[in-house]
């Protein structure tokens, strides 16, 4: 049995990707904080993610990263949390490859 994420939250993990992929700049304090949510979701031993990174999100990005890790407890990796994620996914990694950890 596969587990599915209800409409409403993949939405919000859609959201969440098109948000850190929106920001201009890869180096924003919001954008980047929200990747590393998303990445470390995805990969948590090639990306990593530190609770701070959550204080320095506004509201809406707030909760679409707490989205993002609701769907990770359920068992929902981000690339597969909807039609397209896989891209999105490639995307994020290739804007945010700084953030990487350094020994892969």
């Amino acid at each position: 049995m596969t587990t599915r994420l209800d409409t409403e939250t993949a939405e919000k993990v859609r959201k969440a990707f098109k948000n850190a992929l929106s920001c201009g700049d890869a180096f924003t304090s919001g954008g980047q904080s929200l990747a590393r949510v998303i990445l470390s979701a995805y990969n948590i031993y090639e990306w990593t993610f530190n609770i701070g990174d959550l204080c320095v999100l506004d509201t809406k990005n707030f909760t679409l990263a707490i989205a993002v890790i609701t769907a990770r407890y359920k068992g929902i990796e981000p690339h597969n949390a909807y039609e397209g994620a896989e891209q999105d996914m490639e995307s994020l990694k290739t804007k945010y490859s700084h953030l990487m950890k350094k020994d892969h």
